[in-house]
Formats: structure tokens, sequence, C-alpha cells
């Protein structure tokens, strides 16, 4: 079910007695990985809540970024049977009052990380956030999640397959 972030606390308050994991992604050129990602983001709990990073987030990993549109990335998420909700991390929010707080960084994709997913752990406070181990959690996220006393679960990265490779081997070919 796609949700909007209005939906968020109703979602915690609905499942209050289940364990909540969350995923993070741009999800782009839907493909094999990503499947295993959420297959096994799913094994770790009973309800599983996907973010799915806007076109704007998704436009920094390249030109012509992202290939496929967020609405339609945000469709095929949440069209596989493991996820139970989907999200579209689009709300941006000033995290100036939070830097000293969680001593967040300067770093461009550690300030987008909590200008779109802040909101949605706040509201959302999942049990667990599973992520592939070479998406490290920096400090300042760390220092949050565990003050929401959510536990962060990797995955061992594989990149058997990404989109970058991807997208790679289509120019190669072309």
């Amino acid at each position: 079910m796609i949700i909007n972030h209005n939906e968020l606390n109703a979602v915690r308050k609905n499942h209050k007695n289940q364990t909540i994991v969350i995923g993070l992604g741009s999800f782009d050129m839907f493909h094999w990985e990503h499947l295993q990602f959420l297959k096994d983001a799913k094994k770790l709990g009973d309800i599983l809540v996907i973010a799915v990073k806007d076109n704007l987030a998704v436009s920094t990993k390249g030109a012509n970024r992202p290939i496929v549109d967020e609405s339609q990335r945000l469709e095929i998420i949440d069209s596989i049977k493991e996820v139970d909700y989907t999200i579209l991390a689009n709300e941006r929010v000033n995290i100036a009052p939070l830097v000293s707080s969680y001593s967040i960084s300067e770093n461009k994709i550690e300030r987008e990380w909590w200008e779109i997913f802040y909101p949605i752990f706040k509201n959302l406070q999942p049990d667990i956030l599973h992520c592939e181990e070479n998406h490290f959690v920096r400090k300042s996220r760390a220092i949050y999640l565990n003050k929401l006393n959510t536990k962060i679960i990797t995955r061992k990265y594989r990149g058997l397959i990404t989109t970058s490779k991807i997208i790679k081997k289509v120019k190669n070919n072309a």
C-alpha cells in the first residue's frame, strides 16, 4: 500500500505489537539485487516499509538519473509481495536544529539522508533499519536510531547487479 507522510503514525499505531522493518533506496531500474534486498528485509520482521528516494535525491547519482520516474519506482516497489507499505521520501525538513544534537556533518549525502529520511523515521519509529553493509550508518544516524530504539541490521553487499553497472553495460554495447 502506498502511503503518504501523514499516514506513518497510523502504521505504527496499527502495528504496535509487530516488528516494523524499514528499508531505504532509489530502486532505479529495478533488478534482481533489489528483489533480494526486499526479500531479506521482510525476513527480519512482520511489517516491511520501503522508503523510495524521490527524483531529486536520485539525480545526485549522476547525469540522466533517475532512469525511471519516482511514481513508477514507487508503484514497482509497492507491487512486490514482501512489501507492506511504500512511501516516497520527498518531504525535506530543515535539519539546522538537529546538526549539533547529532553531529551531522557537512557531507552532502549525509545531509540529504537527514533531510528526506528523518521525518519518516521520526513518525514511523521502526524497530529495524535494514541496509546494505556498503551503505554504512554514519555516527550521527546511529545516535538518532539508538534514541528511537531502532536496531540496524546490515546485509552483505553482493553488488552482482547494480543500476550503475546496467547503465555502463548498455552504454558499452550501444
